[in-house]
């Protein structure tokens, strides 16, 4: 959303961030000129007043919203008189899975048409991968194809700009043995485990470490699982980057592991700065990403010697860091802004 903000900006939009609490690792990143709106809510459903009062006092001409309870509560909020701005509601993740996730069952018959009609209410619906399109069609018993199909942007020039910077970790000096390199929350979804085993299979044959950007529950359970596996000090989690991309740009591959994702930006940020890359074919984003393995190996979900393989091969066979560039341009910012864009041009600015 930042980088969609700064894109609309740049194009003379004027645009506000409107947050139900103003917390998290990015809020050091927003953009100079935008606008932020803390609504000072506990929870998202407390956000609703809020939001409404916002919107009639303000009168946006556009709303773009995200994340699952946050587009319901914006649905409502917009559908109110007096406010009325053109609604797109965007879906980053599998909706089958994050309603899994929530209460642990299968989706009832009564949330999918709770869902149908908080959605039905916005003017446009936008996934950002056709896999999340069809799923959310499917749960919410949308028309087919209604869902309109937008990939996350990717800020091509602020990535390289940040990468110009060195990381100064001595595992990228010269003559240091291959880096497999890892971002994410560490949780259940990014299955770093199966990572973290297939690293020690391939170390079997080869000298090779591994660095995981990030953090979450599960880092301690992931340190005590790479000790048992022989990692030793070939393995790194150092903890949350604000500026990953040096590491990006230093490291031999970049490794996405989870067993689903709604887009999997990393690959087009890794693959922006030339770097190799291999990923889980989970649902979705990867294999639309990758074009079916074109541009990346992919491999099956939880399968730690196919992908120590694949690693392997990577290694020994990287594509070409000019292939793996022009790919990512198909996700650079000012093509995103133009769908976007397209979706509101009769709105003035």
């Amino acid at each position: 959303m930042l980088d969609l903000a700064r894109g609309f900006m740049g194009r003379g939009y004027g645009c506000d961030l409107v947050l139900y609490h103003l917390t998290g690792s990015y809020t050091d990143q927003v953009p100079k000129g935008l606008k932020v709106v803390d609504l000072r809510a506990s929870r998202t459903l407390k956000a609703f007043w809020p939001l409404t009062r916002y919107l009639s006092r303000q009168r946006p001409q556009v709303v773009i919203s995200s994340l699952l309870h946050t587009n319901i509560i914006a649905s409502w909020a917009a559908a109110l008189p007096r406010t009325k701005p053109h609604l797109i509601l965007t879906f980053h993740n599998m909706t089958s899975e994050e309603l899994n996730r929530y209460d642990g069952s299968p989706v009832s018959g009564l949330t999918s048409w709770l869902m149908h009609r908080a959605y039905s209410k916005a003017d446009s619906l936008v996934a950002v991968s056709r896999g999340v399109a069809r799923d959310l069609e499917k749960i919410a018993y949308l028309e087919k194809d209604l869902v309109k199909t937008i990939y996350n942007p990717c800020d091509l020039q602020m990535i390289r700009e940040k990468a110009a910077s060195v990381s100064g970790h001595p595992w990228f000096r010269l003559g240091q043995p291959p880096v497999i390199l890892a971002l994410g929350r560490m949780v259940e979804q990014k299955d770093f485990p199966t990572l973290v085993k297939a690293v020690a299979i391939l170390r079997r044959e080869r000298k090779v470490r591994l660095m995981i950007l990030g953090e979450g529950q599960g880092k301690t359970s992931l340190m005590e699982l790479a000790r048992d596996q022989g990692l030793g000090d070939d393995f790194a989690a150092p903890g949350f980057m604000a500026n990953p991309f040096a590491y990006m740009a230093e490291a031999s591959v970049v490794a996405l592991t989870s067993t689903f994702e709604g887009f999997g930006l990393v690959l087009v940020e890794a693959m922006a700065l030339g770097t190799p890359v291999v990923a889980t074919n989970c649902p979705f984003g990867p294999s639309e990403i990758l074009d079916k393995g074109k541009y990346g190996e992919l491999v099956p979900i939880g399968d730690e010697r196919a992908l120590a393989q694949a690693l392997a091969r990577t290694l020994d066979n990287p594509l070409p860091a000019q292939s793996l560039v022009s790919r990512a341009e198909d996700f650079s910012l000012d093509k995103v802004v133009d769908q976007y864009q397209s979706l509101f041009s009769g709105h003035p600015r």
